[in-house]
């Protein structure tokens, strides 16, 4: 019988469907509310169409069932939400804090991009925000917050891409959910009909004999894009980078600056972003070529990594009369004597005062699935929550992350540590032609614990046994799905139930802990267009210890920059926005503008107050983590 694409793509559409009602439904029995209204795919750009929508569509990228997350899943349901807040993201190349004061070097890859930001001159001074100029009717380049030049950017995709931010709070709770279009190719390989999520970040590739080749994100080098298109892959490659949604946000009262002149209020996530990051201009590692090992910092003997992230000029040795066209990520007080001496007396005194970036990272392969956005914090590198503060007595532990590592095992002739348990599945690997459907569907999360675990490892449980003399897994025991036998007893994994083309996440989930789970996050994709909502305590210890989490005053607000990272971005080739405000909606846009550190031209997000009892009037602390009450 001849293969009708169009057919199959019909049916693909409506067992998704059902797949979701049934879940939804059963999901509702469960808690107790009515059905998730279910929305076919709204466009991003028709507002009066999205103010229709009177609730959120179902959570298609939710993996997990634990009734910890359906409850907070019901909590969003029945919120009032403020109005929508939409502006452009823009493609930022690689622009950076020097660029930005007028470094004359270039600012990234485009064509005519290679010329100072002049009208910076020296500094960026603290009073004049980037929304003082790039508003509306103001400079073509970057784009301005109001207006969409078009275009398109080195990747074949908008050099903007409208950003719709809205949010709601209660006694406990901040929600902040935002939308924007999004045509990712899942497949990563150009194949036709395959805009999707991507569930997975990163997957190995099996070849006939072991797994290879893990999939890559489209990175822009320090000088130029090196792989930007399918056309350039090697064989039996592919773009598998998942998509992100984050925010950088401190509270608009802090007014967090550095000695050059850099302000988060006036310049959002430029003033973490420095030509001397991994993939900038002037790389550290690549470009510069320098010795990470031995800085007593940055080396083995502190944080040990072998680049640099993002950090803010107040975490290293720079004075106010210094050039703020320099380069000062590998600068450091020259008189400590360890990492722990910088920790103690320069790190985690800025942190008690507040002075650092909170960061929030929703990452449809690494977290979604599991309910959370990755909690993190900008200070000396970009962090996850409490990293290398936690041995302190007034620090909650960092805890774990949502995902670790699962590589190729060479002990055992490359197979996976993990693989998808068929049982539970149907598969025990993702064929690579079959990727994009299966993430449309919500699958491709490989789950390692719980009770929506669907992964087996190899060496360690019982399902597989090595066979030296063949070099390969024999299963133990006939395999059953649905009812039906998939797979039987002695059968070899690599010769007899994987295809050449079968993909295994490199990324293996599990339950986060510790300050890592402070931030929760729910998502959807349907028809082009993402919806996510980050979900968070007002004011969050973990064990009655702080976080590196900013707490939320509603009537003082926060400045918040975002930034979408879409099509297999890896960094700097991501979109970003300006910095925005967020504030209750009853103290609305003049309460953010009456704050003398933030400019009248901000774009203000309303947060609309579902408090169910009145609480005291909370002011600003200094406190890493409290508001007087």
């Amino acid at each position: 019988m001849k293969h009708n694409p169009l057919k199959s793509r019909h049916r693909e559409k409506r067992a998704a469907f059902y797949r979701h009602l049934m879940a939804l439904s059963i999901l509702a029995a469960v808690l107790g509310f009515s059905i998730f209204a279910w929305n076919s795919g709204h466009s991003a750009v028709d507002s009066a169409k999205q103010e229709s929508v009177k609730k959120l569509e179902p959570w298609n990228l939710l993996a997990v069932t634990d009734t910890a997350y359906l409850a907070i899943a019901k909590q969003i349901q029945k919120m009032q939400w403020g109005e929508w807040t939409e502006v452009n993201a823009f493609y930022p190349n690689q622009v950076s804090y020097q660029w930005l004061s007028g470094w004359e070097g270039p600012s990234g890859y485009h064509e005519g991009a290679g010329q100072s930001h002049t009208l910076g001159a020296r500094s960026i001074p603290d009073t004049t925000s980037c929304v003082a100029c790039h508003y509306t009717g103001g400079f073509e380049q970057p784009w301005n917050s109001k207006t969409d030049l078009g275009g398109q950017s080195d990747y074949e995709k908008p050099a903007t891409r409208q950003i719709k931010v809205r949010a709601a709070y209660d006694e406990d709770r901040i929600y902040l959910w935002a939308q924007w279009p999004s045509k990712t190719d899942a497949s990563g390989r150009g194949l036709s009909d395959s805009a999707g999520p991507v569930t997975v970040h990163q997957t190995f590739r099996f070849d006939g004999e072991g797994f290879g080749d893990q999939g890559m994100g489209r990175i822009a080098g320090p000088k130029a894009i090196e792989v930007d298109h399918v056309d350039q892959l090697k064989p039996g490659n592919r773009f598998n980078y998942e998509d992100r949604l984050t925010v950088m946000s401190v509270p608009a009262a802090k007014d967090l600056k550095d000695p050059l002149g850099g302000s988060f209020n006036a310049h959002g996530c430029f003033m973490a972003c420095h030509g001397d990051l991994r993939n900038m201009p002037r790389d550290q590692e690549k470009v510069q070529k320098y010795d990470f090992a031995e800085n007593p910092i940055l080396g083995e003997k502190g944080m040990n990594v072998s680049d640099l992230r993002h950090y803010i000029l107040r975490s290293r040795n720079v004075d106010p009369n210094d050039d703020p066209r320099e380069h000062y990520g590998t600068r450091f007080p020259s008189d400590m004597d360890s990492f722990e001496d910088y920790l103690s007396q320069v790190v985690v005194p800025d942190l008690e005062k507040g002075n650092y970036i909170d960061l929030w990272q929703a990452r449809t392969g690494r977290s979604i699935p599991m309910g959370h956005a990755s909690a993190d914090y900008i200070h000396a590198y970009r962090l996850h929550n409490n990293q290398h503060i936690d041995a302190s007595d007034n620090w909650a532990e960092s805890g774990t992350q949502n995902w670790f590592n699962n590589r190729p095992n060479p002990d055992r002739n490359h197979h996976m540590q993990w693989i998808y348990d068929a049982r539970k599945t149907g598969y025990w690997a993702i064929h690579e032609n079959e990727l994009a459907a299966k993430m449309r569907q919500g699958e491709g999360p490989l789950i390692t614990e719980g009770k929506d675990r669907n992964a087996i490892h190899l060496t360690e449980d019982d399902l597989f046994v090595w066979d030296e003399e063949r070099k390969d897994f024999r299963l133990t025991e006939d395999v059953t799905h649905s009812g039906k036998i998939i797979a039987s007893k002695g059968s070899l994994l690599g010769a007899d139930l994987l295809r050449e083309g079968d993909l295994v996440p490199r990324r293996a989930l599990q339950k986060a802990e510790g300050a890592r789970s402070t931030v929760l996050s729910f998502a959807s994709w349907n028809e082009g267009v993402y919806n996510v909502v980050f979900v968070r305590e007002r004011d969050v210890q973990v064990d009655g210890k702080a976080t590196t989490d900013h707490s939320f005053d509603p009537e003082t607000g926060h400045t918040m920059a975002f930034s979408i990272f879409d099509d297999h971005a890896s960094n700097r080739s991501h979109y970003v926005t300006f910095p925005m405000g967020l504030i209750d909606e009853k103290a609305g846009e003049e309460v953010y503008h009456a704050n003398p550190a933030v400019h009248d031209n901000t774009p203000v997000i309303l947060a609309r107050n579902n408090e169910k009892k009145k609480t005291k009037k909370r002011t600003l602390s200094r406190s890493i983590n409290n508001w007087s009450k």
